[in-house]
């Protein structure tokens, strides 16, 4: 019987089906197997490093190892792990690009760990208390660095969430304010709070000379970027009392967009015998990203004494109004003054050489060779 025949008229040859070949069963099997075996290993080498992490951050050892390899980084004398408790005799960090340094003295970090955060960020640092007992912030000056203009941030959203809940500084010495440093810091400070959009300072307190400030401040993360700030000051009662000063308490505020916030201040001071309660009003418009950043000014005050303020100062009792207006650094800025002195005297008797000055001015503030006055009174 003859064979059938294909459309070509040649035979199939031993019968085997026509049509295209299947493919090998085994190939996609041996695929699927690399691929598992690719898969676990970048599995496992992620949990390797997150445990290396993990013992680094959470072990004395591996936080000392840590610690060391830090560029810029200078710490004597730790005990514990980053995350938990920890402490450091001290601690220098170099501040990139150039020789600005901050020297921590007496290091403690109490209840550091990482939570998930509410918001968009990566994560949440919790510290129940950072304490040290002085910290110097030393910024060398750099003439031959070029200032540039300051720019406003577009926002000041953060990767990370931190809700440092207490913390406590002895002395804080910074370098622009001179030999008389920041004592009895105190403050809880959340960064991102409220799911990313706030930034803030709660139960500030703080001193200088013979200042004590409270108070609390927070601004936005996004634009406009609006600020509010509230603070109060006073005298060191003990300290006013032994130097005969009277008793003061002063409120002001800052708010507004972070481009052009408002700062309003008001100070009361107890009468003394022979003297006048003191007192003092005053209204600034702001500019902080501007060459100059003061938009205006309006003041008054009555009995002032500088002394009770500022222990260098001398001894006063000013009474008058000043007014000022500017709006830019390039453009004639308009001063008013009219003060009258009640105390005057001598430097050496710690008092101000001038009992009344009224003048009126017009300058431009980035040329003070070019000045035109209109009234001077003094006397």
């Amino acid at each position: 019987m003859a064979h059938p025949r294909s459309a070509f008229g040649a035979p199939p040859q031993g019968g085997a089906p026509s049509g295209p070949a299947e493919p090998d069963p085994r190939r996609p099997l041996g695929l699927l197997r690399w691929t598992g075996v690719a898969l676990a290993i970048v599995v496992v080498a992620i949990a390797i490093g997150i445990g290396t992490a993990w013992w680094a951050l959470c072990t004395e050892s591996g936080t000392a190892r840590v610690l060391a390899l830090l560029p810029g980084v200078e710490v004597e004398a730790t005990k514990g792990a980053l995350l938990g408790d920890f402490e450091a005799r001290r601690l220098a960090i170099r501040l990139p690009g150039g020789n600005d340094r901050i020297e921590i003295a007496e290091l403690v970090s109490r209840g550091l760990r990482l939570e998930r955060a509410s918001g968009p960020a990566w994560l949440r640092v919790v510290s129940d208390e950072l304490r040290a007992r002085r910290i110097d912030v030393k910024l060398a000056p750099d003439p031959a660095k070029k200032s540039e203009p300051l720019r406003p941030p577009s926002d000041l959203a953060l990767p990370v969430e931190l809700d440092l809940r207490a913390l406590r500084v002895g002395e804080l010495f910074v370098s622009p304010l001179g030999a008389t440093p920041l004592r009895e810091l105190q403050a809880h400070l959340q960064l991102g709070a409220q799911a990313g959009g706030l930034h803030r300072v709660d139960n500030l307190h703080v001193a200088w000379d013979r200042l004590q400030l409270e108070g609390r401040a927070q601004i936005g993360s996004r634009a406009p970027l609006a600020l509010d700030a509230r603070f109060a000051a006073r005298q060191d009662a003990e300290q006013a009392r032994a130097l005969g000063l009277p008793a003061w308490n002063a409120q002001a505020t800052l708010a507004g967009p972070l481009i052009e916030p408002t700062v309003q201040a008001t100070l009361r001071a107890d009468a003394q015998p022979g003297r006048a309660p003191q007192s003092l009003d005053a209204r600034a418009t702001l500019h902080p990203f501007a060459a100059w950043p003061l938009g205006e000014l309006r003041a008054t005050m009555q009995a002032l004494d500088l002394a009770a303020f500022v222990s260098a100062a001398p001894s006063t009792s000013l009474s008058g109004e000043a007014s000022a207006t500017s709006r830019g650094i390039d453009q004639p800025a308009h001063i008013k003054l009219t003060l009258a002195n009640a105390l005057p005297g001598r430097w050496s008797d710690a008092r101000l050489p001038l009992a009344r000055v009224a003048l009126e001015l017009a300058a431009v503030p980035n040329d003070p060779n070019t000045l035109e006055l209109t009234t001077f009174d003094a006397q």
